[in-house]
């Protein structure tokens, strides 16, 4: 009967370091699971700002060029209505000096 409850005892101690050492492989996988999730998460961050900046000097470059192309659209607008302007001034001076004392 001692013999039995002494190999009850032993199986049972057994068992518990078994479950001991499980729960404490459970508890460093769910540590090497967090340290994991936190790298994955850094390495999207970081990648994902790296896509932002990078995205941001496209949209910086492209709004320089677009504002570039409309400064030079709105130049030869302007020259284009200087010149129009100077040839016509003494028309459109004396049309209007004309106009305004009623000849």
């Amino acid at each position: 009967m001692q013999d039995m409850i002494s190999r009850l005892v032993e199986i049972d101690q057994k068992a518990r370091e078994i479950t001991d050492r499980a729960n404490a492989l459970k508890e460093k996988s769910k540590r090497k699971i967090e340290q994991k999730k936190l790298e994955l998460r850094d390495d999207y961050l970081a990648r994902a700002r790296a896509r932002i900046e990078k995205t941001k000097e496209t949209l910086e470059a492209d709004a320089a060029r677009r504002w570039e192309q409309l400064k030079a659209e709105h130049d030869a607008t302007r020259l284009r209505f200087e010149a129009q302007c100077r040839d016509h001034l003494d028309v459109w001076v004396e049309t209007i000096v004309s106009r305004a004392i009623g000849r």
